[in-house]
């Protein structure tokens, strides 16, 4: 069950060199297995997102990005 394996994000701008934390999931189906959610609150755009990073803690079931991922992704 992956419904709730996001726990934490942080990310990075371009040319920053701190991490920044966001607390914004929103999570969406509950009912199913799989997570189905949103990121919302994240400063990204076109002049800032290129070269940004995004940290994702998984926990519990699916603390592995291939365990997080629907099958047809993991090709």
């Amino acid at each position: 069950d992956c419904g709730r394996a996001v726990s934490n994000i942080t990310y990075m701008l371009a040319g920053e060199d701190r991490w920044r934390r966001t607390g914004a999931i929103a999570y969406e189906d509950h009912d199913t297995p799989e997570f189905t959610g949103k990121i919302t609150n994240l400063p990204f755009d076109l002049s800032n997102a290129n070269g940004a990073r995004l940290c994702l803690q998984l926990v519990g079931k699916c603390p592995t990005l291939h365990q997080l991922a629907a099958p047809p992704a993991r090709a």
